[in-house]
């Protein structure tokens, strides 16, 4: 009894052999046999490469857009409690313990604290470190030198804002919903290229984009946090160069949106497109005492449902 009999006989309704039959019944010529050797290679290699590319929410392994090459700033590891020569602190009190950078606010300042690190990022380049919230959970890395690059996060949300020029006014790309803890630890990592930029937050890639502010010149940094606690450590730059596999399958990139636009998507909480009492003053409150944000739902409600369309925001005409 040859293969197939064998095949047959062991399962009764023949359903295995008849899948299989298809396949290797027929005797290949030599060439016939080439060119399917071939083919499976391509398709292997094909594999391979795809698995290898980067996408927006893709973990990161070693690097996606920019391969690192030297490491060309560190931020020391130690307790010393003043801070060091390449960091100076214009608002808020802050402190070194364990390495990492805690801000307290100072009384009487209105400004939320922030620090500067002046370290320069090239033109292409990783930086990388990580940031816990402190009391009010709002926190920002902003790039610093031709051009104002933040990279804002809150527990719900994570955005990329360019600043306003003279030549136009601020606007954000994204931004991505996401569900942080408090109270952890949470690393940030900016790919940058040229005018091209990559941002992971705890090594899974979520925005990226094409942005001529990227490739002004990035010589310093200013980390940002509201309320007291707010922490960064670990801070790492390291000369790049650009991936060979990034042209091959670079990832769409995130939304680019008006400041407007993007409050409203942010304060928009459910998704439904319209803002409710509640979503709208949740949004506000740090900017206004609860009797103006009420009043302001109030006037922007201008049909009385309990809610604001994009229309009534001032998105749409």
């Amino acid at each position: 009894m040859n293969f197939y009999a064998n095949l047959k006989s062991s399962h009764s309704d023949g359903t295995w052999f008849h899948w299989v039959q298809p396949r290797f019944h027929k005797m290949h010529s030599f060439t016939e046999h080439r060119g399917l050797f071939l083919r499976m290679i391509r398709r292997t290699l094909l594999a391979a490469l795809i698995g290898a590319l980067p996408v927006v929410g893709q973990e990161p392994e070693v690097s996606a857009m920019v391969t690192p090459g030297k490491l060309i700033f560190e931020t020391a590891p130690g307790s010393a409690p003043k801070l060091p020569a390449y960091a100076k602190a214009p608002f808020g009190e802050w402190n070194v313990v364990d390495g990492a950078f805690i801000a307290n606010e100072r009384k009487g300042e209105t400004h939320h604290p922030s620090m500067r690190v002046f370290a320069e990022m090239e033109d292409t380049g990783i930086t990388e470190l990580e940031v816990r919230f402190g009391s009010k959970p709002e926190l920002s890395v902003t790039l610093y030198g031709g051009a104002k690059r933040m990279i804002g996060l809150t527990p719900e949300a994570f955005w990329v804002r360019i600043g306003a020029t003279d030549r136009e006014p601020a606007y954000v790309w994204g931004p991505v919903r996401i569900g942080l803890s408090r109270e952890a630890w949470h690393k940030i990592r900016i790919e940058v290229n040229g005018d091209q930029f990559l941002v992971a937050l705890n090594c899974t890639y979520l925005i990226s984009g094409i942005d001529p502010a990227f490739s002004a010149a990035k010589s310093n940094f200013a980390f940002g946090g509201h309320g007291g606690g707010t922490a960064f450590r670990g801070m790492k730059i390291w000369r790049g160069e650009a991936s060979a596999v990034w042209g091959v399958n670079r990832p769409k990139p995130a939304k680019r949106l008006s400041l407007e636009e993007f409050n409203f998507v942010v304060a928009d909480r459910d998704g439904d497109g319209t803002l409710t009492e509640d979503e709208y003053v949740s949004a506000m409150k740090a900017r206004a005492g609860a009797p103006e944000i009420h009043a302001r739902f109030g006037r922007l409600d201008r049909n009385s449902d309990e809610r604001i369309s994009r229309k009534e925001f001032g998105l749409e005409k």
